[in-house]
């Protein structure tokens, strides 16, 4: 590609195309006089577009666009003023100006005929500079365009619409026409914008909007937050929640200094007013993304061990870092203790149990059905509903406690526990996401095996099992009859074992 390809390309509105192409044309024919005057006036009217699309947004460029009108209509050279009020609202920094001005200077000697003309490297080099200052820079917007925005995103309902895609792809046509000055400033007020917003549960629709800006603006330009520019401590002391909302993102995390991001994570598990889900599952999140350091982690760590497995359901912590909780609470003989337990691990369902190992799921399921045996209200509810909600299946592993601990303990000892025998055995028929079969043969062959837990039981000891056994096979339907085949060789075991 030529060199003027290269330069066109960078182009960014093709308005200027038309008068760059014309200047290109002088210069390649050798008239360069008219080049340079050609590149000036390609670099005027560029600014001037830029002025009419910053002025759809921004008052002052309104302003500006105005003022050159107004010039034009009395037919005064709007140039000089064009150039000024580019540098003064930074639509060109303090070398481009300089660099642009010489251009000026020089566009107005070669205007006059008599006087000499720009060769053909003065000419090359002020089209390279136009382009590299001026028609390649798209307009940036500045103070009062972002005060308006904001205020539209935290106050107006109907200024954009709630989606994440949409307020996301916004905030990214937003941040290329901003000036790079004005980023700290804009990141600013984001933070005292959320801050005024946050706790007014009727404005959650704008927290959601300013969280999703502020954080696409932070991706896309991934600042430097030690450069005192951003003064990133002082926001953090000012806006503790509005700044760990917005920087609590893995996309982000990275690019916060260790000492501001321990400082969030402190916050994170000790929040202001006491517990909040979203403090504790946005941690998570750094955590499970491999975000934290060795000392982030094991403050978090210490923060589980210390809170409710509640709290903990409640933050959308995954089953597997709080089953211990309430295996502990299942297994206390304590009623206010179980019952709370089990009604939490009916809320929140078997997809919780993904990912949690199958030793912890059969000791779950042998901790419901001992604390039903000793008649804790909400474990019974729990194997009732698990009846009741047969189409809700549950991990093999978890229906092979309940079952198992009707027949035998944690060290395959056999012995019976014999209140809810009925309901475990139509729950491992019709509730288990696993092969029930296979599961209740296994069971079989290891009660064959099995040594007693205590003294050889009496008959009687037997009878009360063997009936609800009874009872399960004749609740079965058509489709489960194989089941009592199984069942009828759990009796006949039952019964061996006893004599």
């Amino acid at each position: 590609m030529t060199w003027f390809g290269k330069l066109r390309k960078t182009i960014e509105d093709e308005q200027d195309h038309a008068l760059f192409d014309e200047t290109i044309k002088c210069y390649r024919t050798g008239a360069y006089r008219m080049a340079y005057i050609g590149t000036w006036i390609a670099i005027a009217e560029s600014l001037k577009n830029k002025f009419k699309l910053m002025a759809e947004r921004d008052n002052v460029a309104d302003q500006i666009v105005k003022k050159i009108e107004e010039l034009e209509s009395k037919h005064n050279p709007p140039d000089r003023f064009i150039l000024n009020e580019a540098k003064k609202i930074n639509i060109i920094d303090d070398v481009a100006f300089e660099k642009i001005e010489h251009i000026f200077t020089m566009r107005n000697l070669f205007a006059h005929p008599y006087n000499i003309a720009p060769t053909a490297k003065e000419t090359r080099n002020a089209i390279t500079t136009a382009v590299d200052k001026v028609l390649s820079v798209p307009p940036l917007l500045r103070k009062s365009y972002i005060n308006d925005l904001l205020n539209n995103l935290q106050k107006n309902r109907h200024y954009i619409d709630d989606s994440e895609e949409k307020v996301t792809k916004f905030a990214t046509d937003v941040t290329n026409r901003i000036s790079p000055q004005l980023y700290p400033y804009l990141l600013k007020a984001l933070f005292y914008r959320l801050n005024e917003t946050i706790n007014d549960c009727d404005k959650n629709i704008f927290v959601t909007r300013l969280v999703w800006f502020s954080q696409t603006f932070i991706t896309h330009v991934k600042p430097d937050f030690s450069e005192n520019v951003w003064d990133l401590r002082r926001k953090f002391d000012d806006f503790q929640k509005a700044v760990s909302i917005i920087l609590v993102f893995v996309d982000i995390w990275d690019l916060i200094p260790e000492n501001i991001q321990d400082s969030i994570i402190s916050y994170l598990l000790f929040p202001e007013n006491g517990f909040e889900p979203w403090t504790l599952r946005s941690a998570f999140i750094l955590f499970k993304n491999k975000k934290l350091t060795h000392n982030q982690e094991e403050y978090l760590k210490k923060r589980f061990r210390e809170l409710k497995a509640i709290d903990m359901a409640g933050a959308e912590i995954p089953l597997e870092y709080y089953a211990d909780k309430i295996i502990g609470s299942l297994s206390s003989h304590d009623w206010y203790s179980q019952n709370p337990a089990a009604k939490l691990l009916w809320n929140i369902g078997p997809n919780a149990m993904e990912g949690v190992s199958e030793n912890i799921l059969e000791e779950l399921g042998r901790n419901i059905l001992q604390s039903a045996e000793g008649d804790a209200g909400e474990s019974v509810e729990f194997l009732r509903n698990m009846l009741t909600s047969s189409s809700i299946k549950w991990p093999e592993p978890f229906i092979k406690g309940l079952l198992y601990e009707c027949f035998l303990d944690d060290n395959n000892e056999f012995r019976c526990k014999c209140t809810h025998i009925y309901k475990a055995i139509l729950i491992a028929i019709r509730c288990s996401k696993g092969n029930s079969i296979d599961l209740f043969d296994t069971l079989i062959a290891d009660i064959d095996k099995s040594e007693f837990k205590y003294a050889k039981p009496a008959s009687e000891d037997t009878s009360e099992v063997i009936e609800e056994l009874r009872k399960a096979i004749k609740e079965l339907g058509d489709k489960e009859k194989i089941f009592g085949v199984k069942l009828n060789c759990l009796m006949t075991k039952i019964e061996y074992k006893k004599q």
